[in-house]
C-alpha cells in the first residue's frame, strides 16, 4: 500500500465493511487512492480467487492508467495477475485476479454472464458520474446482491451522492421510502455502510461576483471574465482555469483577453490564453498538459470538471453553464441547450484550484443563485435515448427498462419513445407478454454500435454494400476525425474540401477512409501521422475509426455477413443509412429549411456536403438543438425508398373513393406518411384491400345498377338493352321517375351477392357457378326497373320514326334540360333538308301536342290568355278537336280556340319564342355515312347552312334531265306540272320540285330544290302569264281610274326625288336627255308598276297553284273574274299613299337647323327605302297596305322633333338606327339577300312605329328580340 494516500488510513475499517457486507460505498475526492487501494484491499481479504474481481472506469484511458498502476504495485506483468479490458483491446489472462475494464464492457458481459459468475467482487468507479452504463450496472447489481451471497460490491463516488448510493441499495425498489415487498429476498444486515475518505486538497476561498448589466441592460460575459482573470491574476500564484458553455464562448473570451494581457507581457510577465474542449485537437489538448514556465489562463468547457485534470491550477472563474445533451421523446432531437450547473457541479469545478495548494474560486453568480440551483447533475438516463438501454436490458435478460430498479427512474415517454425507436428499427415486436427481441434485435444487440447504427450495417447486408456502411458505421460512432482548430479554420476547411462528395456527407466520410487507407499502405506511420496533420485530420481518431472498423468488420463477418468487393452504389448506401435513420428523414419546403418528423423545422449544418445542392429529401444521422435545430451529417434519399422500408411505420390515409371503369374495380387514392411526412402525396390505390365493403357498394352501385362495366356477361347485355330501351322511354315521357330508384335495383343485386365479391374478378369468378344453377339470377324485368309496372309505353304517341321529306326520318328522346338537344331531334339526310315542311315540325308527336298547345296558350298575351283558363283544361279541348300534323299548327290552334270560346286568337299572338325548347323540333343533318353535319331547331337556318353541300349535287342530277329545262313559254302548253318528281341517286331518290320561272317576257320551266322555292316562283310565273293574257284589257282598267293623272303626277315627283335620295335599291336611271322626256318615262312606269300589281292580285285571287292545263284555264278565269276587285283595292290604297308621301316629301325639302340633320337623315333614308324599285309592283301586298300608317308615324315624329323633342328623338334614332343601318350595308352590299331579309326589313319598319308613333299601334308584334330572331333566320336563309 502507498502509505501517503488518504485511504491507507482507512484500510482496516473498508476491510471490515467489504468483509461483512454485500455492498459498501467509499466516498473520497479526487486524489484519495481510492481508484488504486481498493483492488489491493480486495485482494488481502482474499478476495479474487473464487472469481475476478472486477473494476470498471468511465474512461479507457482511465482503465489502462489504472491497470498499469495497479500492476506497477504489485510487481506483476501487466495481463498476468492484473489485466484490462476496453474496446479493441483485451489484456486478460487465466491468471489475472484483477480486472480493469470500462463500465461498458461490464455491461456487455452481462449478456452471457447474467449473473456474473466470473466475478466474485465489482468496484464501480466514479459512480456519481452516473453515466447510462453505470445506472444500468446499478440496475442490475440491485438485484444480484440479493441473489449472490458471495458478491460484493464497492461503489466509490465523490462525497456529494455517496448517501443516496447507499440508500438506493437498501430499497428493495430502488427508491429509499419503498418497504420490502412480502417475496423479496432479505437485503443484507446491516444497512449499507458509507465511509469517507478525505482527498488531497487544501482550501478553496468562494467568491461571488454576479454580472452587471451593462449601459444597454445586456449582460456581458467576455468583459466580467476578463475583469477576473486581471484581478486574479495579481492575487493568485498559479494558473487559471475558466469555465465557460461553449466553443464559440471561448473564443470571443479568448479574443478579449488577450488584447488586455498584451500590457502584461509589454511589462514583462507573459500570460498564455489556451482553449480546452472535446472537439479540440489532441495537439491542442496537449499543450494544456505540457511543462511550462509562464502563467496561464485555460479556458474549458465542462469537459475539465471531471474528464480531465488540468495540473497547475490555483484559481478558478466560473461563469455557472454549459451546454448538457438532453434528449426530447416527443421530438426525437438530440438537444444542446445551455443550462445552468447544478450545485454539484459547481463544487466539482471549484475543488479544480485545491490540488497543489489553496484557491480561489470565482463565481460569476450570486450565492442565492448557487443556493436556488438543483444539489445535482441529471443523470444520463434521465437525459439521452434510450433506445440502446431499452435493446440491452432485452438482450440481457434484465426484462423491461421500466421494471428494473434504477436509481432514477426515466419518464414513461422517454422509454416508450426508446421502444419506438426500436419498432422503427425492427430491432422488437410488440405482443401481449410485452416487447419481445426480434433476430434482428438480437444481432444489433450483438454489435457494439448504437443501435440504429446497427440496423444500417444490417440493411447493408441486404442491399450489398455492406462494405462502404461498415466505414460509416464505424465513423458515426467515433468523434468526427476532422479538426477545425480555432485560429486555422479557413485552412481546415479549405484541407477538409477535398474530401467532400457534394450531396452527401456519409460519402465524404467514405473519401476520407479512402484517403487515409491509401496513406497507410504507402506511407510509414510518421508520414501518414504527418499526412493527417497536414490535411487537418486527428490521427489518433483515424486509428479509433480504424479499429472499430476492423472489430465490426469481425462481429459481422461472425455472424455470417461477411463484406464483399465495394460497389460504390450511392443509392444502396443511402438506402441502408435510411433503414436506421427513419424518424430522421426530412422534407425540404419552399424556403432553404426542411420538415422533420412530427413537423419539427430543421435547418442543414453550415458545414454539410449538402449545403449548397439542398436535396429535396434528407436522411441524417443526427438532430441536434443549439441556436437551431439542425440536421448533422446528411445525405440524399428517394421517397420511394421510405414505404418499404418502414411498412409498419408508415400510416396510410384513403380519399376519394370512385369506381374505375377500365380495372371493374373501385379505387381510391392513398397517401402515404411517415411521422407526418407525405412519403407517396396521392396514388391509386384498389379500395377493396382495405374497405371490402365500401368495395363491393360501388361495384353494385356502379357496375351493376349503373352499367359502367366492360363485361360479355349475357345478363348484363340483357339488363343494358333493357335499361336503355326504358331510358329511352323515360326521354320520351319526359318522366324523371320512371325508373325505380336506384336504392331499389341496388338492393336487388345486394339481396344475391355475397359479401366476397367485391370488384369484375371477384364476380366473375362467383356468376360462373352461380348462374349455373340458376341462369336469370342476375336479369332484370321491367317490374324490376319500373316505378310504375302499369304505365303506358305506346309507340303510337311517341313513335320512334317519322315520315318526313319522302323518308322515314328516325326521332331520338332526350330528357336532359341543361343539353341543347333536349327534347326530340329528329335524323335526316342532309340532301333531304330543303325538302322538310317546315309546319311538320311544329306538331311534334302526338304524345308531346298537348303539352305544346298549353305552352302555346301561355305564351299569349295576358288579356287573351285570362278568358281561356283553366289553361291545361283549355288545351285538352283544344287537341280533341285538332287533326294531328295537318296544316299549320298556330292556324289550327287559333281556329280550335274559337270554335271552344268565341275568342279571336290571331295565330300571330301565339309567341313561340316563350316555349320552353323541349318542345321545338330539332333536326340533326347527317351525310351517307351518318356522321353530323349540322344540328339546330332553326330549319331555314340549317338549309341556308347546308346548301353549298347539296346544291352541286342538285344541279348534276336535274342536269342529266332536260325535260324539266324550257324557255320563251307565253301560254299554258304543259301537259303536267307535278307537285314533285324523283331524281335517281345511286339507287337512292332526291325529291325535285319542277316550277314556273318569270323571264319578264315569257316564263319557264325548270327545278327546284324545295317545295316553298317552287311555289314562290310559279306565283310570279302565273303572274307573268297573267299579265300577257290580259295586258289590254289591264292598261284599259288603269285608263279608267278617276284620279290617274294626279296620281301620275304625283308619282313621277315622287320618283324623282327618290332617284335624288339613292335609296336601297336605286331607281332607274333617267334614258332620255330632256327633262320632259324623263317626266314621261317615270310616269310610264308608274303605269307599269300599276298593271304587275293588278295581274298580282288577280293571280293570288286564282286559287291554288294549276297543274294541267284544264286547271290552268279555270285559274286563268277566275283570275280574270278579280280584275275589277283588283283595281278598286289598287284606287282605294293609292290615294292615302301618295298624298301622304308627298306630305313627308315637302317636310323634307324644308329648311332645319344643323342639329336636326341626323334625324332628317334618317327620316329620309326610310322615306327612300320605302318608294325604292318598283315599290308599287314588288312590295308584298300585306306591307304596301300599311305604307299610310309607316308614312303618319314619319309625320308624327317630325311633329314631335321640332316641338322640343330633339333629344328623346336621338335616343330612339340610336336604338333603330342599330339595325337599319346594317339592313342597308347588307343589302346595299348583296342586292341578292333583300329576299331572305324581308322579314327583318318589316320588322324594322313596325319597330319605327313602336318607338315614335306608339299611338299608331303596330300590326305584328315587335322588339330588339324578335328583330335580332328574324336576323338569326335571315342570315341561315342566306348562307351557301
Amino acid at each position: 500500500f502507498d502509505d501517503p494516500l488518504p485511504i491507507c488510513e482507512r484500510i482496516d475499517e473498508i476491510a471490515a465493511a467489504v468483509r461483512d457486507h454485500r455492498v459498501v460505498v467509499v466516498a473520497g475526492e479526487t486524489g484519495s487512492g481510492k481508484s488504486t487501494q481498493l483492488p489491493k484491499i480486495c485482494l488481502r481479504l482474499g478476495r479474487g480467487l473464487h472469481g475476478l474481481i472486477g473494476h470498471t472506469q468511465p474512461r479507457r484511458i482511465a482503465a489502462r492508467s489504472i491497470a498499469g498502476r495497479l500492476a506497477e504495485d504489485l510487481q506483476a506483468p501487466l495481463g498476468e495477475g492484473v489485466g484490462f479490458k476496453v474496446r479493441f483491446t483485451d489484456a486478460v489472462s487465466p491468471r489475472t485476479h484483477i480486472k480493469v475494464m470500462t463500465d461498458g464492457i461490464l455491461l456487455a458481459e452481462i449478456q452471457s454472464d447474467r449473473f456474473l459468475d466470473a466475478y466474485d467482487t465489482l468496484i464501480i468507479d466514479e459512480a456519481h458520474e452516473r453515466s447510462l452504463n453505470i445506472d444500468l450496472i446499478l440496475g442490475h447489481l440491485h438485484r444480484l446482491v440479493r441473489r449472490r451471497a458471495d458478491l460484493r460490491v464497492i461503489i466509490t463516488s465523490a462525497t456529494i451522492d455517496a448517501a443516496r448510493f447507499a440508500a438506493y441499495f437498501d430499497s428493495p425498489t430502488g427508491q429509499p421510502d419503498d418497504e420490502p415487498a412480502a417475496n423479496s429476498p432479505p437485503v443484507a444486515a446491516p444497512r449499507t455502510p458509507v465511509i469517507e475518505v478525505s482527498g488531497r486538497s487544501y482550501p478553496v476561498e468562494i467568491r461571488y461576483r454576479p454580472l452587471e448589466p451593462d449601459e444597454d441592460g445586456e449582460l456581458d460575459d467576455s468583459a466580467a471574465v476578463g475583469d477576473a482573470v486581471e484581478s486574479l491574476l495579481d492575487e493568485a500564484p498559479g494558473d487559471m482555469l475558466v469555465f465557460l458553455p461553449t466553443e464559440r464562448e471561448i473564443r470571443d473570451v479568448a479574443e478579449v483577453l488577450r488584447g488586455r494581457l498584451k500590457r502584461r507581457a509589454a511589462g514583462g510577465r507573459a500570460v498564455d490564453v489556451l482553449p480546452l474542449y472535446g472537439r479540440l485537437s489532441e495537439k491542442d489538448q496537449h499543450r494544456v498538459f505540457e511543462p511550462h514556465s509562464q502563467l496561464r489562463v485555460v479556458l474549458a468547457t465542462n469537459v475539465a470538471e471531471s474528464s480531465l485534470t488540468v495540473p497547475g491550477v490555483r484559481s478558478v472563474i466560473d461563469t455557472g453553464t454549459a451546454r448538457i445533451s438532453r434528449f426530447t421523446p416527443t421530438s426525437k432531437v438530440q438537444r444542446l441547450p445551455i443550462e445552468e450547473i447544478s450545485q454539484a457541479s459547481a463544487n466539482q469545478r471549484a475543488g479544480r484550484c485545491g490540488r497543489t495548494g489553496p484557491g480561489i474560486c470565482v463565481r460569476l453568480y450570486s450565492r442565492e443563485d448557487f443556493e436556488a440551483r438543483e444539489p445535482y447533475t441529471s443523470p444520463e438516463i434521465l437525459r439521452t435515448n434510450l433506445a440502446a438501454a431499452v435493446l440491452q436490458t432485452l438482450a440481457f435478460g434484465l426484462g423491461n427498462l421500466a421494471d428494473l430498479p434504477l436509481l432514477d427512474r426515466p419518464q414513461p415517454g422517454a422509454i416508450r419513445a426508446g421502444l419506438a425507436t426500436l419498432l422503427e428499427l425492427g430491432a422488437i415486436d410488440e405482443g401481449p407478454g410485452g416487447s419481445r427481441l426480434t433476430e434482428l434485435g438480437r444481432l444489433l444487440a450483438r454489435l457494439p454500435v448504437d443501435p440504429r447504427v446497427g440496423r444500417m450495417i444490417a440493411a447493408a447486408h441486404e442491399q450489398h454494400c455492406l462494405a462502404e456502411v461498415l466505414i460509416i458505421a464505424a465513423a458515426l460512432e467515433v468523434r468526427d476525425p476532422r479538426d477545425r482548430p480555432p485560429d486555422r479554420q479557413q485552412a481546415a476547411d479549405e484541407a477538409h474540401r477535398q474530401f467532400l462528395v457534394e450531396g452527401s456527407d456519409f460519402l465524404s466520410l467514405v473519401k476520407i477512409w479512402d484517403v487515409y487507407q491509401d496513406w497507410a499502405d504507402r506511407l510509414s506511420n510518421s508520414k501518414v501521422r504527418k499526412a493527417c496533420q497536414q490535411n487537418f485530420l486527428s490521427h489518433s481518431r483515424m486509428r479509433e475509426w480504424r479499429d472499430l472498423h476492423r472489430q465490426l468488420t469481425q462481429i459481422v463477418t461472425r455472424a455470417g455477413m461477411k463484406p464483399g468487393p465495394r460497389h460504390g452504389d450511392a443509392d444502396a448506401i443511402h438506402r441502408a443509412l435510411l433503414a436506421g435513420l427513419l424518424s430522421n428523414v426530412a422534407l425540404k419546403g419552399e424556403t432553404h429549411e426542411y420538415t422533420g418528423a412530427g413537423g419539427q423545422t430543421l435547418h442543414l449544418w453550415p458545414g454539410s456536403a449538402a449545403f449548397a445542392k439542398k436535396p429535396k429529401w434528407i436522411v441524417a444521422a443526427e438532430l441536434v438543438e443549439t441556436s437551431r435545430r439542425f440536421a448533422r451529417m446528411v445525405g440524399p434519399v428517394n421517397p420511394d425508398w421510405i414505404e418499404p422500408l418502414a411498412a409498419g411505420l408508415v400510416k396510410r390515409s384513403h380519399s376519394e373513393p370512385a369506381w374505375d371503369r377500365r380495372t371493374s374495380a373501385a379505387v381510391a387514392f392513398e397517401r402515404v406518411t411517415l411521422y407526418g411526412l407525405p412519403v407517396v402525396p396521392r396514388r391509386r390505390c384498389r379500395l377493396a384491400s382495405y374497405d371490402p365493403a365500401k368495395a363491393r357498394e360501388l361495384f353494385i352501385q356502379h357496375a351493376l345498377v349503373e352499367g359502367d362495366w366492360e363485361t360479355k356477361a349475357p345478363f348484363f347485355k340483357k339488363n343494358q338493352a333493357l335499361r336503355e330501351e326504358l331510358r329511352d322511354w323515360q326521354a320520351r315521357l319526359r318522366r324523371t321517375q320512371l325508373f325505380a330508384s336506384e336504392e331499389q335495383q341496388f338492393r336487388f343485386f345486394d339481396q344475391r351477392l355475397p359479401a366476397t365479391v367485391v370488384d369484375g374478378a371477384t364476380f366473375d369468378r362467383w356468376r360462373r357457378d352461380a348462374e349455373r344453377e340458376n341462369p336469370e339470377l342476375l336479369q332484370l324485368t321491367k317490374a324490376d326497373l319500373l316505378v310504375d309496372p302499369d304505365v303506358r309505353l305506346e309507340e303510337t304517341e311517341y313513335p320512334g320514326r317519322i315520315a318526313l321529306a319522302g323518308v322515314e326520318a328516325q326521332v331520338e328522346y332526350r330528357l336532359d334540360p341543361a343539353s341543347d338537344t333536349d327534347g326530340l331531334t329528329i335524323v335526316l339526310p342532309a340532301g333531304r333538308l330543303g325538302q322538310v315542311p317546315a309546319a311538320r315540325l311544329g306538331w311534334l308527336v302526338p304524345g308531346m301536342l298537348e303539352e305544346k298547345v298549353e305552352a302555346l296558350l301561355k305564351s299569349l298575351p295576358k288579356e287573351l290568355r285570362r278568358q281561356l283558363a283553366p289553361v291545361q283544361d283549355t288545351a285538352r279541348r283544344v287537341v280533341a278537336r285538332m287533326s294531328f300534323g295537318e296544316g299549320n299548327l298556330l292556324a289550327q290552334v287559333a281556329q280550335a280556340v274559337r270554335e271552344l270560346t268565341g275568342e279571336h286568337v290571331p295565330a300571330s299572338a301565339f309567341d313561340e319564342s316563350r316555349l320552353p325548347d323541349y318542345l321545338k323540333f330539332k333536326i340533326r343533318a347527317v351525310d351517307e355515312s351518318g356522321q353530323t353535319l349540322a344540328t339546330g331547331d332553326d330549319l331555314a337556318r340549317l338549309q341556308g347552312q347546308l346548301r353549298g353541300r347539296t346544291r352541286s349535287t342538285f344541279e348534276t342530277l336535274t342536269a342529266a334531265r332536260p325535260e324539266w329545262r324550257r324557255d320563251g313559254l307565253t301560254d299554258w302548253t304543259l301537259e303536267l306540272l307535278p307537285e314533285r318528281i324523283i331524281l335517281d341517286r345511286d339507287g337512292g331518290g332526291l325529291d325535285a320540285f319542277p316550277m314556273l320561272v318569270d323571264q319578264g317576257d315569257s316564263v319557264a320551266l325548270r327545278l327546284a330544290e324545295t317545295a316553298d322555292a317552287a311555289r314562290a316562283s310559279t306565283v310570279r310565273a302565273l303572274r307573268r302569264l297573267f299579265l300577257l293574257a290580259y295586258e289590254r284589257r289591264i292598261a284599259q282598267q288603269i285608263a279608267w281610274l278617276p284620279r290617274l293623272e294626279p296620281w301620275s303626277m304625283q308619282a313621277a315627283s315622287l320618283l324623282a326625288a327618290v332617284e335624288d335620295q339613292s335609296p336601297v335599291g336605286g331607281g332607274a336611271p333617267a334614258a332620255a336627255a330632256s327633262s320632259r322626256a324623263r317626266q314621261k318615262e317615270r310616269i310610264a312606269r308608274f303605269h307599269g308598276q300599276l298593271a304587275r300589281r293588278i295581274a298580282e292580285r288577280c293571280a293570288a285571287a286564282g286559287g291554288d297553284i294549276p297543274r294541267t292545263e284544264p286547271q290552268y284555264r279555270t285559274w286563268l278565269k277566275r283570275a280574270e273574274n278579280h280584275l275589277t276587285v283588283a283595281v278598286q283595292d289598287l284606287g282605294e290604297l293609292l290615294d292615302p299613299l301618295l298624298s301622304k308621301a308627298r306630305e313627308v316629301q315637302k317636310l323634307l325639302d324644308s329648311t332645319l337647323p344643323p342639329a336636326f340633320e341626323a334625324s332628317r337623315s334618317d327620316i329620309a333614308s326610310q322615306w327612300a327605302g320605302l318608294l325604292g324599285c318598283d315599290f308599287l309592283s314588288e312590295t308584298p301586298w300585306d306591307a304596301l297596305t300599311q305604307y299610310p300608317r309607316y308614312f303618319d308615324a314619319i309625320l308624327a315624329r317630325w311633329k314631335k322633333l321640332t316641338a322640343g323633342g330633339l333629344s328623346r328623338d336621338r335616343e330612339l334614332l340610336t336604338s333603330v338606327g342599330l339595325f337599319w343601318n346594317r339592313y342597308r350595308e347588307i343589302v346595299g352590299r348583296r342586292p341578292e339577300l333583300a329576299v331572305p331579309f324581308e322579314e327583318v326589313r318589316w320588322l324594322i319598319e313596325e319597330y319605327r312605329v313602336s318607338l315614335f308613333a306608339q299611338q299608331l299601334r303596330t300590326s305584328t308584334p315587335v322588339s330588339e328580340k324578335r328583330i335580332r330572331e328574324a336576323w338569326e333566320r335571315a342570315i341561315a336563309a342566306s348562307r351557301g
